[in-house]
């Protein structure tokens, strides 16, 4: 059916109330403004933020769906906590997942080229000189996170992939990392770029068990460190 002359399938503007809530409470929640398992007070944040309740719970299903809070049904909003447990859980099914798709690895041109387009925006990342850490881990984490999807989605199994993506295993870390000054992040970044750019030439000589072999080390490198954080903290963040 042909459109009317006036159609109101216009541009929208891309910052919607919901999208600048979802940012704002994602950077409060990465900077523990709120306690670990904290109900959150919606009229309150609500009347914080100058924003009504809608655009408010539509960012909080964003961040849900990260699993950086948890919606209860009939009980409420609570934010998520870290445990070394949550994240040793997660690091076993990455290490499952993650290192079937270095087995499986088979690449097209395309998916090569979105591969070095983030190794390479990771490695001008970590030359950067961000102070601010929240900033730096979560440019750091979409960063890795794209990373590593990329390398599995090039296995071509798109379940796997969706099901990679359900662990939200780079917002565990984020909450880790964010705790530390960025003067002691910042080599940590470096060193994880360093360790993608070993399993991209190990992958590009078709060294697949020598890729496999530095993917294990750099996720349970990578993890332990967060547990370490996580445990300095109490056990929970």
């Amino acid at each position: 059916m042909a459109l009317m002359p006036e159609s109101v399938l216009t541009p929208v503007q891309q910052d919607t109330m919901s999208s600048l809530a979802y940012t704002a409470l994602r950077s409060a929640l990465l900077r523990r403004e709120f306690e670990p398992e904290e109900q959150l007070d919606l009229p309150a944040i609500s009347q914080r933020m100058k924003i009504s309740l809608t655009p408010l719970k539509e960012a909080l299903r964003r961040l849900d769906d990260e699993r950086l809070v948890e919606i209860r049904p009939r009980q409420g909003t609570y934010v998520s906590a870290v445990t070394v447990e949550r994240l040793r859980e997660v690091a076993d099914a990455r290490i499952l997942v993650e290192l079937w798709g270095i087995r499986s690895f088979r690449p097209s041109e395309s998916e090569w080229g979105e591969i070095d387009s983030l190794l390479a925006a990771s490695e001008e990342l970590a030359q950067s000189g961000l102070d601010d850490v929240v900033e730096l881990e979560d440019r750091f984490s979409t960063l890795d996170h794209a990373f590593h999807r990329a390398i599995l989605a090039a296995a071509g199994n798109e379940s796997i992939t969706r099901f990679y993506d359900s662990l939200g295993s780079h917002v565990l870390l984020a909450r880790a990392w964010c705790l530390e000054p960025a003067t002691l992040l910042r080599p940590q970044v470096q060193a994880g770029v360093s360790e993608h750019r070993q399993i991209v030439d190990a992958l590009r000589l078709g060294e697949t068990d020598v890729a496999a072999q530095l993917m294990h080390a750099h996720i349970e490198g990578s993890v332990t460190g967060a547990c370490a954080i996580v445990n300095a903290h109490g056990g929970r963040i």
